[in-house]
């Protein structure tokens, strides 16, 4: 799951670096399934934008956590995912 952050011309901007593609070799070479919820997120975020995307996200101070409408729409992600067969 990203977080949510953009640049200042509201670019998204991935925060994981490699560490998804090594979750995917890993899974590949351990032959077990693995969601794609990085990759979710990141549509997600892209399709809402920087403004509608703070939707997602109960602010704090200076801080982001997830809320229940987060928690819904990541676990819709999760539930729409492929299952391996």
């Amino acid at each position: 799951m990203e977080r949510r952050t953009f640049s200042e011309d509201g670019t998204f901007i991935p925060s994981h670096g490699d560490y998804p593609k090594a979750m995917k070799e890993l899974a590949q070479e351990e032959n077990v399934p693995v969601l794609h919820m990085t990759e979710k997120t990141t549509e997600l975020y892209n399709q809402l934008g920087p403004e509608e995307s703070k939707d997602l996200f109960m602010w704090l101070e200076e801080d982001e956590s997830l809320i229940i409408q987060k928690a819904y729409k990541t676990a819709h992600i999760f539930v729409k995912q492929e299952q391996p067969r």
